[in-house]
């Protein structure tokens, strides 16, 4: 962003400054529409894995675009203000939550991820900014005090937990820290020729311990059971009452650590890395698919279930915080989305108690009240966004582990025409997999369940034609 975008806005001669009245409108305005656009990345970002629509895309990049001008555009009109108002210290970090973005859309674009340290930058002065507002503003009422604190705290938490995400899913740091570990683990699968799909035994890719592959790569890769790492095959072992294969429950979570393992498993094409598993013993792989996620009565509903979880976890990674989270700060996840829904709550509840005594009509008062009851209500449906998530469904099972140690026949009908056409289509080489990232960004799209499916089965390119095999 250019360095004139994190100026004030720019001083204005008294003779054409706003009459004190139609700045504070002015004002008003733009604060409500930085709440609407709040609501719009709350809302809509929800939905941006899920739908293809090209309005709502729309919506949500122009929401999220505009935001950083409409922040450094209100901030400097407030700061420039000759008019002093209690509320504009609320109105400040409203703005200021804004800029920190939702958990569930850290960025829209992958180059945004790769350049995280630009945000930082913006991010710190508009912060230091928000901070002096509020210390001028909001000391005259001491009923704002300690949620208005609270509430900057928490923003400021969750700005470094972004800043963070976006650098854990850089491409430098992906190469170094996150998949350079599990390629590693993977080229010691060659060493463990039993394996079963239907069972899972034999497959031990990583759901979790990635930490402990990176301090102890040679004990992994040499196969040893470092209490530490999770495996698909030790999950699949389990038949513990919470992971029972007799229940449908239970098969529920044991595909959910599975989609987990296969999202690590298939970040390595994002990075670069090539499948050692594949290299090593191919027919493994494509008994995986076809003898595993394709084998029982329901398989083909079973198999996109998994690889539909699997590609929304990839997605979370690039776009959202959650992987960050749930990943490094697992027992403080949901405290961040509670703290703010607290502080959020109490700010709104002082500002209605002052409302209730006003005797007189007071503008701002009253535009403040309402814009901080749509706040609170949408960092509880944030909270809510959280706890109906796949990864907090998985922190809940990776505690409690611990602790405990004829639709088919339309397939096939239509499978007959076009099923070869898109086998060929779908596999492509590790240059264009990040076509594939950029693409659930947007959605997602059909093919790419098919190319991540085909992935696992160890079909990675596509096969040679009768020319090219010539």
């Amino acid at each position: 962003m250019a360095a004139d975008d994190v100026a004030l806005a720019p001083g204005t001669s008294p003779s054409h400054r706003r009459h004190p009245i139609a700045q504070l409108v002015y004002i008003t305005v733009l604060i409500s529409a930085g709440v609407l656009a709040m609501f719009l990345l709350h809302v809509l970002g929800s939905l941006r894995r899920r739908s293809s629509n090209k309005a709502l895309h729309a919506v949500v990049l122009g929401a999220y675009t505009l935001s950083y001008l409409l922040v450094s555009y209100s901030l400097g009109l407030m700061q420039d203000s000759e008019d002093y108002f209690n509320e504009f210290a609320v109105w400040a970090v409203c703005l200021l939550m804004l800029l920190g973005g939702t958990d569930n859309l850290m960025a829209c674009k992958l180059d945004e991820v790769d350049n995280w340290k630009s945000f930082h930058v913006r991010h710190l002065f508009k912060g230091a900014l928000v901070v002096l507002i509020v210390a001028v503003y909001g000391g005259e009422v001491n009923e704002y005090q300690k949620p208005l604190w609270g509430i900057l705290c928490v923003n400021i938490l969750q700005s470094c937990v972004r800043i963070k995400s976006m650098r854990m899913a850089s491409k430098s740091n992906l190469l170094s820290k996150n998949v350079k570990p599990i390629s590693d683990y993977m080229k010691g699968e060659d060493k463990r020729q039993l394996s079963s799909a239907a069972t899972m035994k034999g497959y031990r890719y990583v759901v979790a311990g990635e930490p402990s592959l990176r301090n102890h790569r040679k004990e992994a890769v040499d196969g040893s059971r470092d209490k530490e790492i999770t495996t698909v095959e030790q999950i699949y072992e389990c038949e513990g009452s919470l992971l029972s294969s007799k229940s449908k429950r239970g098969m529920r979570l044991k595909d959910i650590c599975l989609s987990m393992a296969l999202s690590k498993m298939l970040n390595r094409r994002f990075a670069g890395f090539e499948l050692a598993e594949v290299k090593a013993n191919r027919q493994k792989t494509n008994d995986f698919v076809f003898q595993g996620l394709l084998a029982g009565d329901n398989k083909y509903e079973r198999a996109f279930r998994v690889i539909e979880v699997e590609l929304g976890f990839v997605y979370d990674l690039y776009y959202t915080r959650y992987p960050f989270l749930y990943q490094k700060i697992r027992h403080f996840a949901l405290g961040l989305p509670v703290a703010m829904v607290t502080f959020c709550s109490w700010l709104t509840y002082e500002l209605f108690e002052k409302h209730k005594i006003k005797e007189d009509e007071d503008i701002p008062l009253t535009a403040t009240l309402c814009l901080m009851a749509v706040v609170t209500f949408l960092e509880a449906f944030q909270l809510y966004l959280h706890m109906a998530s796949d990864w907090f469904k998985g922190a809940r099972l990776a505690r409690q582990l611990t602790e405990i140690q004829d639709k088919a026949l339309q397939w096939k009908v239509l499978s007959d025409f076009w099923a070869e056409m898109m086998l060929y289509v779908a596999p492509c080489d590790d240059g264009q997999a990040r076509a594939h990232l950029e693409a659930l960004a947007r959605g997602g799209e059909f093919i790419t369940h098919l190319w991540a499916l085909l992935t696992h089965a160890g079909v990675l390119n596509r096969p040679p034609t009768g020319s090219e095999a010539a």
